[in-house]
């Protein structure tokens, strides 16, 4: 794998687990997490003014528009998952296995459809990626008969989702364009419904957690740019199984930050996922 993109891959996985610790936090508060995206659509609409050509050197076509209409729909069902799972598990359960689901089944998808070639090695270090994320899994599921995955397991199917627009998205226009229209689709385009739902709470939030909801307002937008960016330069597959890396910082930081339980299932992940990380450097 390229030099570059492995950088820029582990940059974004650092940026993804902080926003996701900072959400974990403030137990996956929809609110928060809503106006954080409010705030990402203003960012992403002004650095818009200073993208030439945003939407390609040819009119958007109905692909393009496709893509990004799905990928917005996806990203409303994704955030409003996250909150639920949050609020009821912990980072370090729910984060691997939501995110593993890609690592899984996007190879696969991409392979099958010819989109995309692996190596044996890529293969090994993607294999060995998935084996470390099962088994933070595995004990949960153990534990409670398959109750606490249910939805990080939905999640990891909408992931799957828009992962595939994504790696469409970026190759059909600008990934700022791309961004701000997934963005506008969850943030000003769900105001109406949020309005109706948290009505009396706007200011109270945001004197509260003005902090979260800017940090996870640059750090989300920010860690997706990079991914729809590397797209561009590499096998999403490898990108993906890679930006997991992120399953490694986010149970690190639920041990130490939020006194979550550090078991040596967790510990073997670790390892499996960092073995993996040096496979797919070397593929």
């Amino acid at each position: 794998m390229n030099i570059t993109v492995f950088i820029l891959v582990m940059v974004s996985a650092f940026m993804h687990a902080g926003w996701n610790f900072i959400a974990r936090r403030v137990s996956g508060n929809g609110l928060v997490i809503w106006l954080a995206n409010c705030f990402s659509a203003l960012i992403l609409t002004f650095a818009m003014l200073f993208v030439e050509a945003p939407f390609g050197d040819v009119p958007l076509s109905y692909k393009g528009w496709f893509v990004i209409t799905a990928t917005g729909l996806l990203h409303i069902a994704y955030y409003r998952l996250l909150g639920v799972a949050y609020n009821k598990g912990s980072i370090s359960v729910v984060y691997p296995i939501a995110r593993g689901m890609a690592v899984a089944f996007l190879p696969l998808i991409l392979t099958f459809c010819g989109s995309e070639q692996l190596s044996v090695v890529g293969i090994v270090g993607i294999s060995v990626i998935l084996s470390g994320i099962v088994t933070i899994g595995v004990p949960s599921l153990l534990n409670s008969n398959g109750a606490d995955l249910k939805i990080p397991v939905i999640i990891g199917f909408v992931i799957i989702g828009y992962s595939l627009s994504d790696r469409e998205g970026a190759n059909l226009m600008n990934p700022i364009t791309y961004l701000w229209g997934m963005n506008l689709f969850y943030g000003p385009g769900q105001t109406f419904w949020m309005y109706k739902k948290y009505k009396g709470f706007f200011r109270k939030t945001m004197r509260r957690h003005i902090k979260e909801i800017v940090l996870i307002g640059v750090a989300d937008p920010g860690a997706y740019l990079i991914i729809l960016f590397c797209f561009t330069l590499g096998a999403a597959s490898y990108i993906i199984a890679m930006r997991e890396f992120s399953v490694v910082i986010a149970s690190i930081l639920g041990f130490v930050l939020l006194k979550e339980k550090f078991s040596k299932s967790k510990v073997i992940a670790i390892v499996l996922i960092t073995l993996g990380m040096i496979l797919m450097k070397l593929s």
